[in-house]
Parts: C-alpha cells; structure tokens; sequence
C-alpha cells in the first residue's frame, strides 16, 4: 500500500480521544487494503481546515462504492455487494464502529467517490474553541 499524506500549514487543534481515533485510521485503512484493485493500494490521507471544523480525508484508488450505496456504508451490518460479504473480508461493523466513535467526538463523517475511482472517507472534527476565536479575531 502506498500512503500519501498532505496537510494545510496552520492547521487548528481539535480534541480527540487518541485510542478511538486510532481504532478510525487502522478501519480505514484495513478497508483499503481489503478492497484494492490492484496489487498495491494507494491512499491519500489529507487534513485541512474547513471553517470551523478540521477535515481529514482518506482517498484510495480502490473497488468504490456505487453511488446509490454511499450514504448506507456505515449502517451496522452493511455489505454493498456480494464480492464484500466474505466473512474473510468483514462483519459490516468497521465503517458502523468508525461512524460511532466520529459521533461521539462530536463529528460528522461522510462517503464520496474518489476522482478517477474508489472511495474517500471525509471526516469534520469540531476545532477547539480557543483556535477558532483567534482565527475569527484576526479578520
């Protein structure tokens, strides 16, 4: 797997639970792996502010997902399609898991096609309140 990895300069600070966040990024990037096309993976993982929120992204050029089932991935139990419901490939838990821990640092997460094929993950984690009042009092 070949992993990439951009951040704007400046980015703000937000609070996480570095244990559960951990458990996001490995889900995240065991599902590229499992669903690569092609001998080695690629995935691109880029943090950037986004108003009041830091986004984080992850983009492979995997198998993807059909549109229609992108909002549906991260319900419990969920497979897209028959090739993703070897029990080798998972339960259906991990992207539902992801979705909770997000949630519960008070985030929001969302499914998109990568450009050119695959799958993007964005995630928007609230920035802590200290950094966006000083952002906001340097206008």
């Amino acid at each position: 797997m070949n992993l990439n990895f951009v951040a704007d300069k400046n980015i703000g600070k937000v609070k996480i639970d570095i244990v559960q966040f951990t458990r996001v990024v490995n889900n995240l990037l065991d599902n590229s792996i499992k669903y690569k096309k092609s001998e080695v993976g690629n995935v691109l993982i880029k943090i950037q502010n986004a108003g009041n929120f830091l986004q984080v992204s992850f983009a492979d050029d995997g198998r993807g997902v059909a549109k229609k089932e992108l909002p549906k991935i991260f319900d419990i139990f969920y497979r897209t399609d028959p090739a993703r419901s070897s029990i080798i490939k998972g339960s259906g838990l991990g992207l539902a898991v992801v979705k909770e821990i997000i949630l519960g640092m008070g985030g929001e997460i969302f499914a998109a096609e990568t450009f050119g094929g695959g799958l993007t993950i964005l995630i928007k984690l609230p920035l802590e309140g200290d950094t966006v009042e000083k952002e906001n009092s340097a206008d």
